[in-house]
């Protein structure tokens, strides 16, 4: 977001400058491109800042769950029930 903003700035400045010079309409297309330019810029930073934060703050809440587990690794399987499947199996040999 920095960089947008001085990137504006700049534009701002130098529409500033261009003022200074006699009206015309090349000044004029300028200094209007300019302003377009430098706010076309700070789009994507403020899109970020006003709405791109919430998927972050959605993970981290996410997160925080999984730290607040409580997890029990217990070895056999629940309940008495055999696993046949050999991915489950102790390697033998």
């Amino acid at each position: 977001m920095t960089i947008a903003v001085v990137f504006l700035f700049l534009c701002l400045l130098i529409i500033r400058i261009l003022s200074t010079f006699e009206g015309g309409l090349i000044k004029t297309m300028l200094s209007e491109g300019l302003t377009i330019t430098g706010w076309v810029a700070m789009w994507e930073p403020a899109y970020v800042f006003l709405y791109g934060w919430w998927p972050i703050v959605q993970k981290r809440n996410i997160y925080r769950k999984i730290l607040g587990m409580h997890v029990s690794v217990i070895p056999g399987s629940p309940g008495g029930v055999k696993m046949t499947d050999s991915r489950f199996l102790p390697n033998k040999g």
